[in-house]
């Protein structure tokens, strides 16, 4: 049966169709992702089920009594001025309740004839409360927030003090107690950690009603969609099974428009030549009728080329890293020797070790407030306040990217800010932001209209262009959508340096680290191996395998003598570059030709190697 029904859904926004025949529908036991690009429509589409937001033509027809359960990216349910409400908090059954205690208190000083009437009153709201289940609901609802990792303090303490992953967990939390029919949740994930999202899925593939839910989670849609409609330039394409079917098929596809590509250019070009035969014997009709053939090929040529431009989630990304090919890889990066943290009573870490050596990508995992921003502010020296050993090298040159990006002068246009950056020519900044997926009018943007995916791979760029032997990136994929996903995971499997990244993106470990800390219980073990691995030796219950952390040998013998001489020898070579780039950085205030650029990007690189060399000399002196 079906629960949902779209039906040639119309939206237009000032200059942008948004939605252009929207059609398909939710039925009973039906997983339903609809996924896309971010600003393609899909919040839209959910927004005008919900009746928050009218369509321009159309239909939506829900089942006859059914009941909707609906979640938000910006959680308006707690938009409210009620401090003291705390995740138990059920309105329609607080309200009943407090209606039940006022009666109460009217029966105590009323008269005889009051008195009937109060108690027929009462015994409506207590049948109203029991029908509601009121006398149960709050144990249940603390039973499925404790599921999604709610802790006791935290179901207890007012909404308006939890952060917005707890407030989801709430949300959540409330909707699944009231046991709907269908629901429908706007990037359910955001701000959950593993344990909630592993949860979540668990509780959606027994929910029995229908689910329509947006996600850019694709580890998640792979374990919970059964039907995939993806929304791209206003139209849907639409296909049962998982998410990872769904792109195997799109792989066919485009292979099949490919080669028919071919083809159709073949018959072109070989029809031309025929006619061309018919004209030079001066046959005009057989011409004629050969280039009619030869138009109806180009038109079915375009019609291919505008279905394999057009096709959904173009996931080949193409994205180089240029500056990573020369990266400094050295064998030791980062390291923790019995190092304890904490925040007045709050224990993060207690005893905790961990190597990181030149070339690993790891991923650290663990439950929201374990404490994964508190290592990386400790790693690169924000966090001073700790026992123990918990360090970058000193000769480690880092990129940091933190959760929220932002840029100092956000009204310079994409372009303009790269000239800024880099001292590049403008033909140069283009050729490097196509690298980066900027094209065309793209690079005219300016910063603060750009979407968390496109500020993102600026900020890549800016980041990179320093030459980093190492990347600190603290949840790289919150808010990006699946194309910009797939954009960084390309970067980050390309880069030869060594990435630590914070992140509850299953998928995107997967594809990109090869080593895992997890923070559970105050300890940090790290394991060989993506996420993948680790749960499956979790569900087969048996025991990944740890690394062994050796003990750093920090007495290892050099021939300090000879690290000396050497040492005073670079620092002149590195002092006698260092002016010569500030000479000519100080000749392009003037007009400065190209092949100048291209000297002064030679000797940058020069230095950059010495850079390396001379803090190689500095880790073997300092040990």
């Amino acid at each position: 049966m079906s629960l949902l029904t779209f039906t040639n859904i119309h939206k237009h926004f000032p200059g942008k169709t948004v939605l252009n025949g929207i059609t398909f529908s939710v039925s009973e036991k039906e997983r339903v992702a609809l996924v896309g690009s971010n600003g393609t429509g899909k919040t839209t589409l959910l927004k005008i089920a919900m009746g928050h937001l009218s369509m321009d033509n159309g239909r939506v027809i829900t089942s006859r009594g059914s009941k909707i359960g609906y979640i938000s990216q910006t959680m308006e349910q707690f938009q409210s001025d009620n401090m003291e409400e705390t995740a138990l908090s059920i309105k329609q059954i607080t309200d009943l309740e407090l209606k039940m205690r006022d009666c109460e208190e009217q029966m105590k000083h009323a008269s005889k004839d009051e008195l009937d009437d109060l108690l027929r009153k009462y015994s409506y709201l207590t049948n109203e409360f029991e029908a509601m289940n009121g006398y149960t609901k709050e144990v249940e609802l603390k039973k499925i927030l404790k599921g999604l990792n709610l802790d006791e303090r935290t179901i207890n303490s007012p909404v308006s003090l939890l952060s917005g992953g707890e407030k989801m967990r709430v949300l959540l939390g409330r909707m699944l107690i009231e046991k709907p029919d269908l629901l429908i949740l706007d990037e359910p994930t955001n701000h959950l950690d593993m344990v909630a999202i592993q949860w979540l899925e668990e509780y959606l593939k027994k929910f029995s009603g229908g689910i329509l839910f947006v996600s850019h989670d694709r580890y998640f849609l792979d374990r919970t969609a059964t039907k995939i409609v993806e929304l791209e330039g206003g139209t849907i394409t639409e296909s049962k099974g998982s998410f990872s079917e769904y792109i195997k098929q799109k792989d066919i596809l485009k292979e099949f428009h490919s080669n028919e590509i071919k083809r159709l250019k073949w018959e072109i070009k070989r029809e031309r030549e025929v006619a061309q035969t018919l004209l030079s014997h001066r046959k005009m009709n057989a011409y004629h009728a050969r280039e009619k053939v030869v138009n109806k090929l180009i038109k079915k040529l375009e019609l291919e080329r505008s279905k394999s431009t057009n096709m959904h989630l173009k996931l080949n990304t193409g994205f180089m890293d240029k500056t990573s090919k020369n990266n400094h890889i050295s064998k030791l990066i980062a390291w923790g020797e019995h190092f304890s943290k904490a925040y007045d009573k709050k224990v993060l870490f207690t005893d905790a070790n961990f190597i990181i050596n030149g070339g690993d990508k790891v991923a650290v995992i663990g439950p929201n407030g374990c404490g994964k921003t508190t290592l990386l502010n400790i790693l690169m020296g924000k966090d001073i306040n700790y026992e123990g050993t918990c360090t970058l090298g000193t000769w480690v040159k880092y990129g940091y990217l933190s959760q929220d990006i932002s840029f100092e002068n956000e009204q310079l246009s994409i372009l303009d800010f790269i000239i800024l950056k880099t001292r590049f020519d403008k033909k140069k900044a283009l050729s490097l932001l196509a690298e980066y997926k900027f094209y065309g009018d793209d690079t005219s943007k300016t910063i603060s209209i750009l979407s968390g995916g496109e500020k993102m791979r600026l900020a890549l760029a800016q980041e990179l262009l320093k030459h980093p032997y190492c990347l600190i990136l603290d949840e790289p994929t919150n808010h990006l959508d699946i194309y910009s996903k797939e954009v960084m995971e390309k970067l980050l499997t390309d880069y030869v340096g060594t990435v630590i990244m914070v992140s509850h993106d299953r998928y995107f470990i997967n594809k990109c680290a090869n080593k895992i800390i997890k923070i559970d219980n105050f300890k940090t073990n790290m394991y060989e191996g993506n996420f993948a691995e680790l749960d499956r030796l979790k569900n087969k219950k048996e025991e990944p395998i740890i690394i062994p952390i050796k003990r750093i040998n920090k007495k290892a013998q050099v021939n300090k003598k000879e690290v000396k001489v050497d040492y005073k020898k670079l620092e002149d070579e590195i002092t006698d570059l260092e002016k010569q780039l500030k000479i000519m950085e100080e000749f392009f205030i003037s007009d400065a030709k190209y092949v100048e650029y291209e000297k002064y990007d030679e000797i940058k690189k020069l230095l950059d190697k010495k850079y390396l060399h001379w803090e190689s000399l500095l880790e073997l002196s300092n040990r």
